[in-house]
């Protein structure tokens, strides 16, 4: 069996812990051509093998690490972390009633996905996956959920390779109409699809 090497790319956060504004850890080189022998080509993006975060304390570098282990842990249980409820950005009073937000770039054996979502007062309004075009191509959605957090409105697509799959198409009615929660990600649902259209 192949192993799939997997990689982070880069990660933003948005109005948790101590990070008000999107802020964004990557592995994108600079423009600097020196040292290439530390750099991964990755679907004709250079990536650098090393990075690091450094920074006087209290400065956040916990902080980050913390917030990409919610993701984490969220996406790997499927349990809405309770510090997207209480660990909004702290020093703003209205900061538990706007969005959180999350994302990662990242690939598995060579191809690089970005996976996002918006979470607001413990709902899930926004989450998508999609094929990353790395900022060179125009990225292709796998699937996009949308909802507000002042009235249900949750709506589920996917791609068109989904839809036009005579057995996977049945699903995502499914998954809108009964099994989908507001606090939980479409990510938990899919995991154990056999068809092979959800394998992305």
């Amino acid at each position: 069996q192949q192993v799939k090497l997997a990689m982070l790319i880069r990660f933003i956060v948005k109005n948790l812990f101590s990070f008000k504004e999107y802020t964004e850890f990557n592995l994108l080189p600079g423009r600097t051509t020196r040292m290439p022998h530390h750099l991964y080509e990755v679907a004709g993006t250079p990536v650098l093998k090393l990075n690091a975060m450094y920074g006087a304390n209290g400065a956040g570098k916990s902080n980050l690490i913390k917030a990409l282990g919610l993701l984490r842990d969220f996406v790997v249980d499927g349990e809405l972390p309770t510090e997207f409820l209480t660990e909004t950005f702290r020093f703003d009073p209205e900061g538990s009633k706007q969005d959180i937000y999350l994302g990662v770039e990242f690939y598995v054996a060579e191809i690089p996905f970005y996976y996002g979502i918006t979470i607001n007062q413990g709902i899930v309004i926004e989450e998508e996956l999609q094929f990353s075009g790395l900022g060179k191509k125009e990225d292709i959605t796998l699937f996009k959920r949308t909802d507000s957090s002042a009235a249900k409105k949750l709506a589920v697509i996917f791609h068109k390779s989904v839809m036009d799959d005579k057995e996977a198409s049945l699903f995502p009615s499914f998954l809108q109409n009964e099994l989908l929660e507001r606090n939980k990600l479409v990510l938990h649902y899919l995991k154990n699809r056999q068809n092979l259209v959800f394998e992305p």
